[in-house]
């Protein structure tokens, strides 16, 4: 039986989120990690719950390196979600359009020639004009090629903005969108885009095979992320590549990790790596920060192959030393706040209205002070059942 430090929630302030309650009959349990499909070398590390059952429950398998919800909504619910009631509030069909024109303006606005820049000479665009899915491909593996007439695919296209910068420079760009109002979004600025599911596509969905597979932040959100990898094996063409960018667990916050139901998997650089290599690709560069960027091709095409080095510590010992770090107090308290901002977290006994404005915050309740904060946490919610974050 998991011995978990036990948290009651009396109050949760975080802004632009929105929280739902999900009966037990939608919940799926004792989903094996998606990297080497095994439940085998996982730990708890934490867990959302009401009264009377569990909805949330997040672990960590330290062979792969990798966090993920193993109890969680089933694939349903999340269909439902992105379909139906993905940011609906974000766009009315006014707004939808109005924001189309300015994007639309402020590209078209953004190009200049800039002659003096040897990686987009003669492109007529200039550097500040492209985002960083664009300049980190132009930057690494792609600077001797140019991308017009190149066909690329987003998956999980938004509204967009980034595909419509790959347009400028010569690319034919196609987009795939499971959110209605984003898809029409993004035909507007000239996209080919279809509002399938990742699990609907193939070769005949736009009748072509790629040469650039984008997939920006969207990876973490899928319900199982190797659909993603094999679609993309059975859909590039030969020398083509895969980008991927989605955020570093080793600088997310614990706490919201344990609530948010969108983020299934949260990866780290040596669980993307084995990801990748399961799938046959090989990694060609990755760039580490508060997010990770990524280029890869499948391994028979790839000329040299980039290794990013194991962590030396195991991820649980990494992970138990944030909460060390960051959340210790809430052993010694009764009645703690954890308020956090921009990559900050702290823990004290109250706060002033200022921050109450400017943080996001819980107020949490420690039944066993005394105890070491530690992992597994519980976290208990008044009801039956405890909310979860779904946007």
């Amino acid at each position: 039986m998991t011995n978990f430090f036990p948290l009651e929630v009396k109050e949760c302030r975080v802004s632009s989120i929105t929280s739902v309650l999900v009966p037990a009959s939608a919940f799926v349990e004792n989903l094996p990690c998606p990297v080497c499909e095994s439940l085998e070398n996982t730990k708890v590390l934490g867990e959302l719950a009401g009264s009377k059952t569990a909805s949330l429950r997040t672990r960590c398998c330290e062979a792969c390196v990798h966090v993920y919800l193993e109890r969680r909504p089933n694939q349903a619910w999340y269909a439902s979600l992105y379909k139906d009631n993905w940011k609906t509030g974000v766009e009315s069909s006014e707004g939808m359009r109005a924001r189309a024109k300015a994007q639309l303006h402020k590209l078209q606005g953004a190009v200049e020639t800039v002659a003096e820049n040897s990686l987009f000479k003669n492109r007529g665009v200039s550097l500040a004009s492209l985002n960083k899915v664009v300049a980190f491909c132009e930057r690494f593996e792609l600077s001797r090629r140019s991308f017009r007439g190149k066909s690329v695919l987003e998956v999980g296209c938004g509204f967009g903005k980034t595909l419509h910068k790959f347009v400028q420079l010569g690319a034919h760009t196609f987009g795939l969108e499971a959110t209605p109002h984003r898809a029409r979004a993004a035909a507007q600025l000239g996209v080919r885009v279809k509002n399938v599911p990742l699990e609907e596509l193939s070769e005949g969905t736009f009748e072509r095979k790629f040469d650039l597979i984008l997939i920006h932040h969207v990876l973490e959100h899928l319900f199982d992320p190797n659909v993603f990898f094999a679609k993309a094996k059975a859909l590039l063409n030969p020398g083509g590549m895969i980008y991927i960018a989605v955020p570093n667990v080793f600088h997310s916050h614990l706490l919201e990790i344990f609530h948010s139901s969108v983020h299934t998997n949260e990866f780290s650089p040596s669980s993307l790596q084995k990801m990748l290599e399961k799938h046959g690709f090989a990694l060609s560069k990755l760039s580490v920060d508060h997010e990770l960027q990524m280029l890869a091709q499948l391994a028979k095409d790839s000329e040299s192959a980039f290794v990013y080095p194991r962590p030396q510590v195991p991820a649980w010992e990494t992970f138990q030393a944030y909460v060390d770090r960051n959340l210790a107090a809430l052993g010694s308290q009764e009645k703690s706040y954890v308020a956090w901002s921009y990559g900050k977290i702290r823990v004290s006994t109250e706060l002033s209205p200022e921050e109450r404005e400017s943080y996001s915050y819980f107020s949490l309740r420690n039944a066993e002070r005394g105890r070491k904060a530690s992992l597994p946490m519980r976290l208990i919610y008044p009801g039956e059942i405890a909310p979860i974050w779904s946007q």
